[in-house]
């Protein structure tokens, strides 16, 4: 089952809270279907509307969710 942008989003505004933005637009490695050696931003693999990116920018920010232990 596929994410959609939306609830990636409400994701990252709900575990990130007022540094949602900040997170969504820092480039990072080891996102996405390809770990290259190019960082990129979460926010590009959630604008790229790729399905299997869009995922792993919500595995990424579940993990950090179920790791803080509450959601804010």
């Amino acid at each position: 089952m596929s994410v959609g942008k939306n609830y990636v989003y409400k994701l990252a505004q709900r575990t990130l809270g007022d540094h949602a933005d900040e997170w969504l637009d820092t480039p990072r490695l080891g996102l996405g279907e390809t770990l290259t050696a190019t960082p990129t931003t979460p926010r590009s693999l959630i604008e790229s509307g790729c399905p299997a990116c869009i995922s792993s920018v919500a595995d990424v920010l579940e993990s950090l969710e179920s790791s803080t232990g509450e959601s804010r």
